[in-house]
């Protein structure tokens, strides 16, 4: 199955194809946005100072009546220049997704590049292991920094209550982090690696008269990169990861509860990684309450835990400074970790403001602060100002990222 997935994807490009050509008259729409702006800080530690930058914002949408059904073709992605080097921001984002998608009846299949989300929780989000992001582009929006991988996809819908997804990625691409992120004098590179094997995963979801729960998996390459030992130097590689997971959400009211848990599990996969250079097995999970407020605010927290299930690495020896960089990487400097987060969001009964506001801990000394601000000028232009502010002791996941702390002032025209 995993050498034919390549040619399962033509096959259905030619079905879909072919479904287009006969197909009713269509519905298409282009859109996006022009901005300009400026930004103090930046998420890559190597770039400092303030720096000026332009940005294209496009998406396109093609939608048509085909053989019973309804075809779905999109396309998005962002275009960014600036006094900085931009090209590892491009090489993931310039399109970030395109695909098609058919639905008749109780079923829909799909196939391209797009951005695959799951998971409840806000932030720390156990089960969100499928989609990588870009780390070194800082934007307003929560998902902007994501970008997509290539595959098949498909969804069965059994009845009103259960809903059965499932999906093949042909290139697992890592995220791209922050130069200065790993320890010493070693770098990562400016690209995303790229996973030697598959992935594969998919979600049993089912709307209980209660509320929602879920059930994932997910068994490919990891999306965090880190650096092993190759002979006398050292390479990029991204581990195997085995995620199994589940979630709940249920309303009450003006009160929103949900939670999620998963067990991550890692392997060498298709590189050549030492047991000592792999993250350690872990289980994650997060506990969540929403409470809408008076008018359009919301007041959410919740409390974040992590369980070490393995010791790989004792941190000594001659790969003691690759190990590092591996618990730096995936945060994995105690046995044992828990923590917490706050956030307040607000919105003018006009929609022309919003606001938001987050603060999160890891440890007892580490702090992340998260602020977002929004102001319609008009129909068709916004001011955008976003800030993001870590600190912490050495060792901790936001003391190691405190460097990237940034400001930004964005300008966008809408068309």
């Amino acid at each position: 199955m995993l050498h034919g997935l390549s040619k399962t994807g033509r096959v259905l490009a030619t079905v879909l194809s072919t479904v287009l050509a006969a197909a009713a008259p269509a519905r298409a729409e282009f859109n996006g946005y022009i901005a300009t702006g400026i930004q103090g800080g930046n998420p890559n530690f190597t770039d400092s100072g303030t720096g000026v930058f332009g940005r294209l914002g496009y998406d396109f949408s093609h939608s048509l009546d085909a053989a019973g059904g309804t075809l779905d073709l999109f396309a998005g992605g962002v275009v960014q220049g600036s006094g900085r080097e931009d090209r590892a921001i491009n090489e993931t984002q310039a399109l970030r997704e395109a695909y098609a998608e058919y639905q008749a009846g109780s079923f829909m299949l799909g196939a391209g590049r797009r951005v695959h989300v799951q998971g409840v929780a806000d932030g720390f989000i156990p089960t969100d292991a499928v989609s990588p992001r870009n780390f070194r582009f800082a934007v307003y929006e929560e998902q902007g920094n994501r970008f997509g991988s290539d595959g098949i996809w498909g969804t069965l819908f059994l009845g009103s209550d259960v809903t059965v997804s499932a999906y093949a990625h042909t290139n697992a691409r890592s995220s791209v982090l922050p130069q200065g992120i790993y320890p010493g004098a070693l770098s990562l590179p400016d690209k995303p690696v790229e996973g030697g094997g598959r992935a594969y995963g998919g979600r049993i979801s089912w709307a209980a008269g209660f509320g929602d729960l879920g059930i994932s998996l997910h068994s490919g390459p990891a999306n965090l990169p880190y650096l092993s030992a190759a002979g006398t130097g050292v390479q990029p590689v991204v581990p195997h990861l085995f995620m199994v997971g589940a979630d709940f959400d249920l309303v009450r009211g003006a009160w929103r509860f949900y939670g999620e848990a998963a067990l991550h599990e890692y392997k060498s996969g298709s590189f050549a990684v030492p047991d000592a250079l792999l993250p350690e097995d872990e289980l994650q999970a997060v506990l969540g309450a929403e409470r809408e407020l008076a008018g359009t605010s919301r007041l959410a927290a919740q409390l974040f835990f992590r369980d070490l299930r393995t010791a790989r690495s004792t941190g000594a020896g001659p790969l003691a400074p690759l190990a590092a960089g591996v618990r730096t990487v995936y945060g994995q400097h105690e046995d044992r970790q828990t923590g917490s987060s706050l956030s307040y969001t607000w919105e003018s009964g006009d929609t022309r403001r919003s606001a938001e506001a987050t603060v999160s801990s890891w440890f007892e000394d580490d702090l992340y602060v998260r602020l977002r601000g929004k102001y319609r000028l008009g129909a068709q232009s916004v001011i955008y100002l976003y800030a993001d502010w870590l600190e912490g002791p050495a060792g901790s996941p936001y003391g190691t990222l405190e460097e990237s702390s940034n400001i930004g002032l964005e300008y966008r025209i809408f068309f």
